[in-house]
């Protein structure tokens, strides 16, 4: 007697088979560009930095409404954040030594404090708070704010990664995961 699909459970990640076959054109694409991506090299190549893009949005789903969210973005914008000092005075807190943040009032600093502002109005029972910050900083290394708002608002309030209970009620669900971690870990 066999069951029908629908009745097994499903397969736990890191298991089954992996097909490690790639198609000769990929390789070939992939060897160029990991031949030019010099050790020394600070910069990733463009067209590893627009996969990057793509590929993250791809997986987290944020793509389909980039109009509505971009003109949401600016909107949010225009408005007063009650975090508003708070972010200003976190904004040289978050990567200091990275280059992209490290200069007072520079680009990268403009654009953290513009996404920090823009999520704090957007959810204000979480608001703003400095772990927040690292976590659209790291979106900020790799996309243009724009898609890094998009990114952002899904990882936040999408169920799949729940990242949005970790930052709500004095950091509860947070420490509820550190504690499963330790017990984990045991």
């Amino acid at each position: 007697e066999t069951s029908s699909d629908d009745d097994e459970e499903p397969m736990a990640s890191g298991f089954g088979d992996v097909s490690k076959e790639c198609a000769e054109g990929i390789l070939v694409k992939w060897n160029d560009i990991l031949s030019k991506w010099r050790k020394d090299n600070n910069e990733r190549p463009p067209e590893l930095q627009a996969l990057i893009i793509i590929v993250w949005q791809l997986l987290a789903g944020s793509i389909g409404n980039e109009t509505e969210m971009i003109n949401t973005y600016r909107l949010l914008l225009t408005k007063n954040s009650a975090s508003e000092r708070i972010i200003l005075n976190d904004l040289n807190r978050t990567f200091p030594a990275h280059e992209y943040f490290k200069e007072v009032g520079g680009i990268g600093q403009e654009a953290l404090y513009n996404l920090s502002k823009a999520y704090s109005v957007l959810d204000e029972e979480v608001g703003y708070c400095q772990g927040l910050s690292f976590v659209i900083a790291t979106l900020l290394i790799h996309m243009p704010e724009e898609q890094a708002f998009m990114l952002l608002c899904k990882i936040m309030q999408d169920s799949r990664y729940d990242l949005r209970h970790m930052y709500q009620a004095n950091f509860e669900n947070l420490q509820m995961k550190f504690h499963q971690l330790l017990c984990l870990m045991r």
